[in-house]
């Protein structure tokens, strides 16, 4: 007979009539591909936790959560714990977590915002363009020259074409330019303004565009909350990764 470890492993949780372990949860979160979602979370509670809220300050921010969701009623809000499955204490977590990290981000990279801007002026560019896309080669081909020769323009240009993705030929922006496609915004830059990109395969298409305008950002109060959170983001993918590196398994 065994006479190994017998002791008593008490369950997390239960679905229905069956227990379950924290080792089998860890082992569904391995076997899903959630092991870096789960690494994330914990940083960020580690982070959360660290921040600390005047009493009078996290009690106006439930007060207003649960007013603007209509759950000031003890017995509405305590069926809505339980539809959302959190305890008290994990939803007042989760209602004061925007605000601690936006104290963290302020702290930490407010003073240095001007500075990253203009490090990266250019994340901070929005862009505006035409463009087309297809997966007929000929077809684009086509709307290359009868645009280049002035034949058609963009507006009318996807009515006489066949196989042009569903919308045909559209404005987009403006937009980011760190929220768009970095080879797009490369071979708009290149072929210059007004100018009409060769026909280009990009993300499964072959597309073809033209550089509207690229308009710089003053440093504004939106752009500043970009900056930090783009370096708030940089940061904690980085510890996430340098976590992951160094974390162990029991079994």
């Amino acid at each position: 007979m065994n006479q190994g470890n017998t002791e008593k492993v008490t369950p997390i949780l239960w679905l229905e009539d069956q227990p379950i372990t924290a080792e089998m949860c860890m082992r569904a979160i391995r076997t899903n591909g959630e092991l870096k979602t789960l690494v994330r979370e914990l940083m960020i509670e580690k982070i959360v936790d660290a921040v600390h809220l005047k009493e009078e300050e996290e009690a106006q921010l439930i007060k207003a959560r649960q007013e603007k969701k209509g759950l000031t009623d003890k017995k509405k809000y305590e069926q809505y714990l339980a539809q959302q499955q959190v305890s008290e204490d994990i939803d007042h977590d989760l209602i004061t977590r925007p605000k601690k990290l936006a104290l963290l981000r302020e702290e930490r990279w407010g003073p240095r915002a001007n500075s990253l801007y203009l490090k990266h002026k250019d994340r901070y560019d929005v862009v505006k363009y035409w463009m087309i896309r297809s997966k007929n080669e000929n077809v684009m081909q086509e709307a290359y020259f009868r645009l280049k020769e002035g034949e058609e323009t963009w507006e009318k240009l996807s009515q006489g074409l066949q196989n042009i993705e569903e919308n045909g030929a559209f404005t987009i922006g403006p937009v980011s330019v760190s929220n768009s496609n970095p080879e797009l915004v490369k071979l708009l830059k290149d072929t210059g303004k007004g100018k009409i990109t060769k026909p280009t395969k990009l993300e499964g298409h072959i597309i073809i565009a033209e550089l509207i305008e690229i308009q710089s950002m003053m440093l504004d109060a939106s752009i500043r909350e970009k900056i930090m959170r783009d370096e708030f983001k940089t940061w904690l993918d980085d510890e996430c990764s340098k976590a992951m590196e160094k974390m162990r398994f029991e079994n």
